[in-house]
């Protein structure tokens, strides 16, 4: 039997009674079925149980309507349409973007004018951040690895690489 998703609601009816409906593939229409407590084994506990459940269903389904990310579907909407600027889905990839350093140095070729702009932006890191940007990105040593090397936190190293991608997306927008 497929399952599908109701359109009326489950309810108690004032006479006592409880009606839920179930999809009929023959008749292709919702049917209802009707529980009345003492008939058919059927106990006031197992209609209890049964509003319980649905409660709980309708509780969560508002809360997930109250919790979505608006930000985000909209993000993902926009980046459907446009997909030059992404790889893969955007919100599972977000490091992604076609003019983000990191996916530059990882899937531009060489002759690319942009890659070439962001090995000049890297040039003029300090020599630390050089050796850290290279560990991270040419290497891709983990920044758990680095951290433990340089007796660090990982959180610092983080901190870190977030300065170093900030500093070269300030080169790049000023070599515009």
């Amino acid at each position: 039997m497929r399952q599908r998703k109701i359109s009326r609601e489950n309810q108690r009816l004032a006479d006592g009674r409880y009606v839920y409906y179930r999809w009929d593939e023959e008749a292709q229409k919702e049917i209802p079925i009707y529980l009345t407590a003492g008939k058919d084994e059927v106990s006031e506990e197992i209609l209890l149980v049964l509003e319980d459940m649905d409660h709980e269903e309708d509780l969560q389904e508002r809360y997930a309507d109250e919790n979505r990310d608006y930000a985000t579907e909209n993000q993902k909407l926009k980046f459907s349409t446009d997909s030059e600027e992404t790889v893969g889905d955007p919100i599972e990839n977000l490091a992604t973007f076609a003019t983000n350093p990191e996916y530059l140095l990882e899937h531009g070729d060489s002759e690319n004018a942009l890659v070439e702009k962001v090995r000049q932006a890297v040039e003029q890191l300090t020599p630390q951040q050089i050796d850290l940007f290279y560990a991270l990105f040419g290497e891709m040593r983990s920044m758990a690895d680095i951290a433990r090397e340089q007796g660090k936190t990982r959180q610092a190293v983080n901190n870190q690489k977030n300065k170093i991608l900030n500093r070269i997306k300030k080169l790049l927008d000023e070599q515009k």
